[in-house]
């Protein structure tokens, strides 16, 4: 079973505040396999959800979250080498 509840308020709150599009307009200017944008958002969503390390979004919580499906993020791109996460440089 995956959480769902939580991530979805949490995106939802970042889009109502218009934190998609002006996240989208600074930090995707450059194709990546994950927009930045969507990096910030799964960031601000684990600190309002489930604070924790970069480590444990990847490898506990991220995975346990319906955030891959909310956002469009492919399995697997997120992981431990961030940055931000490894996948979005081209």
């Amino acid at each position: 079973m995956r959480q769902f509840g939580t991530c979805w308020l949490g995106l939802e709150l970042w889009q109502r505040l218009g934190l998609d599009h002006f996240f989208e307009a600074c930090l995707d200017k450059e194709a990546a396999d994950v927009p930045w944008s969507r990096v910030a958002a799964v960031l601000a969503i684990n600190r309002l959800c489930a604070p924790g390390s970069e480590l444990a979004i990847e490898e506990r919580w991220y995975p346990s979250t319906a955030l891959d499906d909310l956002l469009e993020i492919e399995e697997g791109k997120i992981n431990d080498t961030w940055g931000g996460v490894r996948c979005l440089a081209v």
